[in-house]
Order: structure tokens, then C-alpha cells, then sequence
């Protein structure tokens, strides 16, 4: 049976249209972000993507804010409240070091 209770109905005033990076422009972070760009009741407004593999400069009409070893600086250059990874097949080594680099950013 599918729920929705996983994500409040409405969110905190901290989470009101919070800017959000999404790491990854392949299917799942396109995807996400429509969706996101989409519900404005999720609170969260995709800003652009760090992505490894994309050359071009936009994907989707978001810009394509550098590779994923930008995270820390595209967190704090952007005013990123929230980073959601995208990419399903990240190695467990990899996703660990995002996640570092996010918290070390605040």
C-alpha cells in the first residue's frame, strides 16, 4: 500500500522554498527536480546540479553548477540550505565523501 508519510504535510518555516542543489543530472536528479520544481508544498526549489559527467552548461533550464568536488564551495557560493543525492549507483566511498563535504559546509 503506498503512503506519503514520509514527508510532512507542510514543512517547518525553515524549510519554505529552500534552496536546493541536486548531485546529479542523469535521469533520477532530472526527474527529481521537475518534481521538486513541480509541488511547491515539498518546500524545497532545485537551484541547479553538480554532475561529473555532464558537459553542457544547463540540463533542464537548471545550470549545471560543476563537478561533484565542488560540493563544500557550490553549498556556500549558492546559499544551499539542502543537497540531495541523485545518483543511484554512487559507491558507498563516494557518497560518504559528499556527505562530509556537505556538513563540513554547514
Amino acid at each position: 500500500m503506498y503512503t506519503d508519510r514520509w514527508w510532512p504535510r507542510r514543512q517547518p518555516d525553515s524549510l519554505a522554498n529552500a534552496r536546493t542543489l541536486i548531485v546529479g543530472a542523469g535521469a533520477a536528479g532530472r526527474t527529481l527536480a521537475r518534481d521538486l520544481a513541480g509541488t511547491p508544498s515539498y518546500g524545497l526549489t532545485p537551484i541547479g546540479f553538480l554532475d561529473d559527467g555532464v558537459k553542457a552548461r544547463k540540463v533542464d533550464k537548471l545550470p549545471v553548477l560543476g563537478p561533484l568536488r565542488t560540493l563544500g564551495a557550490t553549498v556556500r557560493a549558492q546559499q544551499v540550505s539542502v543537497v540531495i543525492v541523485a545518483i543511484p549507483s554512487l559507491p558507498p566511498v563516494e557518497l560518504a565523501g559528499l556527505l562530509r563535504a556537505a556538513v563540513d559546509s554547514g
